[in-house]
C-alpha cells in the first residue's frame, strides 16, 4: 500500500477531514490532497508528523511505497546540494572581504588594481544572486521554514548585503562610480528578483 493510501485510510478512519489534518501539521488544504493521491510526497520531518498524529509506524509508512523511498532519497540529495552551495557562496564572499581587508591595511603580498577589485564587486554580486536561488531551492526541498530559522536566515542574508555594501566602500570609497555600483548592484538584485519568480517558482 502507497504512503497516500495509508494517509487516506488512516484519516477517514478518524473521521477526519484533508483540511483538519491540514491543519494540525501546519501544512495547507492541497499539499494532503496531493499526499494521499500521489502527486507529491511528504519530506522527511513531515512523514516523521504523519507517524505519529495517525500512530503509524514509520516502517510501516517508509517501506510500504518504494517510489516515496526514492523521491525522499532524491530530496536529501538536492537538499545537500543546495546547502553546500549556499554555505559556498557565504565562503567565498568572506574570503573577498579578508583579501579587500588585507589590502586595506597594507598587508605584504596582498595588492590589487582597480581591475581585480571591479572583478571583486562582480563576483560578490554573482553571489548574492547564487545565494537567493540556493535559499529559495534549500527551502523547497527542505519544507518550510521554523520561525528561528527563517530569521536567521534574513539575518544572514542581511549581513551579507551589508559585506557587499561595506566592500564597495572599501574598494571605492565615495564617489560618482560607487554611485554607479550601488544603482548596478540594485538593477541585479531587481532582475534576479523577477527571474526567480520567473524560473524558479
Amino acid at each position: 500500500m502507497t504512503i497516500g493510501e495509508q494517509l487516506t485510510t488512516a484519516r477517514k478512519a478518524r473521521k477526519l477531514t484533508q483540511q483538519q489534518v491540514a491543519e494540525q501539521l501546519h501544512v495547507t488544504r492541497q499539499t494532503i490532497s496531493s499526499w494521499e493521491v500521489g502527486r507529491s510526497y511528504p519530506d522527511l520531518a513531515s512523514v516523521v508528523a504523519l507517524s505519529e498524529f495517525f500512530a503509524l509506524s514509520l516502517d510501516q509508512l517508509l517501506k510500504g511505497d518504494a517510489k516515496m523511498m526514492a523521491d525522499a532519497k532524491f530530496k536529501e540529495e538536492e537538499r545537500r546540494g543546495a546547502k553546500v552551495m549556499y554555505w559556498g557562496a557565504y565562503a567565498v564572499n568572506l574570503v573577498l572581504l579578508a583579501l579587500v581587508i588585507m589590502h586595506q591595511y597594507h598587508i605584504v603580498g596582498v595588492t590589487m588594481g582597480y581591475t581585480t577589485r571591479a572583478v571583486f564587486v562582480l563576483i560578490m554580486l554573482i553571489n548574492l544572486v547564487v545565494l537567493l536561488y540556493a535559499t529559495r531551492n534549500y527551502r523547497r526541498v527542505a519544507g518550510p521554514l521554523t520561525s528561528q530559522a527563517k530569521r536567521r536566515s534574513q539575518w544572514l542574508t542581511g549581513l551579507m548585503l551589508l559585506l557587499a555594501l561595506g566592500l564597495v566602500f572599501l574598494l571605492f570609497g565615495w564617489s560618482m562610480r560607487l554611485v554607479g555600483v550601488l544603482v548596478g548592484m540594485t538593477a541585479v538584485a531587481v532582475v534576479a528578483k523577477l527571474l526567480m519568480r520567473r524560473f524558479w517558482r
